[in-house]
């Protein structure tokens, strides 16, 4: 239980600092603009779903864990293909991730804390033989349109 309450922390204030980061890049426009634009940007939705499945997935409680898991899994599967933004939940992503674009986004690597990530961006294991592991990032990477690391 101690487990999932730091989980709980972690990624809390993880998505504060996310929130941050995205609001910041929101530009000086109106108020309206600043409402539409929590709707609209999808990096956002993404991180905060992402967030909310490592919470899900530390849950201690088995039977609520399993029941909370398939309903975040058809969520996930639905938000994901609808983006086409992809992270991999066992991905160790820190606080401050900002995906700047739509679409073509596969993400399975560590990453530290201020990184992030342009659109058509695969980072991965590879994927003929031997996998030895995925990329790990340190702070404020960016990693820029169209570039594949594995």
């Amino acid at each position: 239980m101690k487990n999932f309450f730091s989980v709980c922390a972690q990624q809390w204030q993880a998505m504060k600092v996310d929130a941050g980061v995205y609001w910041g890049k929101r530009g000086g426009h109106s108020w309206v603009n600043d409402i539409l634009y929590v709707f609209i940007t999808h990096g956002w939705h993404i991180m905060v779903f992402f967030r909310l499945g490592k919470i899900i997935y530390a849950f201690p409680i088995p039977v609520i864990s399993h029941v909370l898991k398939v309903i975040f899994q058809i969520m996930w599967f639905f938000i994901t293909t609808f983006y086409g933004i992809w992270l991999d939940l066992s991905n160790n992503i820190g606080k401050g991730f900002y995906i700047g674009h739509f679409g073509g986004i596969i993400i399975r690597g560590d990453f530290g804390n201020y990184c992030s990530v342009g659109q058509c961006v695969t980072v991965g294991t590879k994927g003929a033989g031997k996998s030895d592991g995925h990329p790990v990032f340190g702070d404020n990477i960016y990693i820029g349109a169209g570039v594949c690391v594995c």
